[in-house]
Order: structure tokens, then sequence, then C-alpha cells
């Protein structure tokens, strides 16, 4: 079993490699769904750690985040 993909900050990003962007969106769901489906989309992508860098809500809402390793 693989760890998830953790969520960092801009400083923890600093010493990273990135490896590209995903993005999310939804209707009606929780931040914890948008986290989970960032997590999956990362894990997808071989990445061991994202960072949000957009975010929206509302009635539909939209996460982009930048992807490292």
């Amino acid at each position: 079993m693989h760890s998830a993909a953790d969520s960092i900050d801009a400083a923890q990003a600093q010493n990273r490699e990135a490896i590209g962007t995903v993005s999310v969106s939804g209707v009606a769901s929780s931040p914890m769904d948008m986290r989970e489906m960032l997590n999956k989309k990362a894990e997808e992508k071989g990445a061991t750690a994202y960072q949000i860098t957009e975010a929206r809500s509302g009635d539909t809402w939209h996460a982009t985040a930048e992807l490292y390793k």
C-alpha cells in the first residue's frame, strides 16, 4: 500500500520538483471531497505532494493544484 500525496504550503514546495498541475471541479461537495479528488489525481500522476494554487467555492467549485515529487 502506498501513502497518499501530502497537501503542502508554498514554503514546503520550494525544495521539491514540480511535475505538473491538476484541476478538479464538482457540484455541492464538501472541501474534504475536493481534497480527496486532488489527492487521487496527484497519486495517479506519481506526485508525493501537492499545493492548492486556486480554489473557488459555491454551487459549483473548482480547485487547481501544483504537483510535486
